[in-house]
């Protein structure tokens, strides 16, 4: 009897212990299971700082590339300085331009459009013209003005 009761006790304590460690180890799942979540949670809202971020870049270029003050002035083609073409707050410009069919310097006059870096000429005696309006880029905070390989405008300091 008195093996039969201590069999019966011993079993009870082991199945406690069997119990107890189920429960450890579920406790242990668990914490771990809550760690990894909360690892996804970080790598989500990084991610999303990171699409916040290239966002409100885009934005401000847009508004930058978009703002008739940033074209407003004089610029010129380094390698060629009597091309050049003058930006006026009222939203017309004058185009001294090198006419390679005549040979000889044009004066252009006409009204300007610029959007989101695309900066359109409208001539008074010709069909309009598409050029790129853009920002320098690695720390270079200058603007530029560009036509495929014809034109290449850098603004004038005077």
């Amino acid at each position: 009897m008195k093996k039969i009761l201590l069999t019966f006790i011993l079993s009870i304590f082991i199945l406690n212990c069997s119990d107890t460690n189920h429960k450890d180890q579920e406790l242990e799942l668990k914490r771990k299971e809550l760690e990894l979540k909360e690892k996804e949670l970080e790598i989500k809202m990084k991610e999303t700082k990171s699409i916040e971020i290239v966002s409100k870049t885009k934005i401000d270029n847009n508004i930058e590339l978009s703002n008739n003050e940033n074209l407003i002035g004089k610029w010129f083609v380094p390698h060629a300085a009597f091309i050049k073409i003058e930006f006026k707050r009222n939203g017309t410009f004058i185009f001294n331009d090198f006419n390679s069919n005549l040979n000889s310097e044009e004066i252009l006059k006409g009204n300007f459009e610029l959007n989101n870096g695309d900066l359109f000429l409208l001539y008074d005696n010709k069909p309009k013209q598409k050029f790129n309006f853009y920002k320098g880029e690695n720390g270079d905070l200058n603007y530029y003005i560009k036509k495929g390989s014809d034109y290449y405008f850098v603004k004038s300091e005077f």
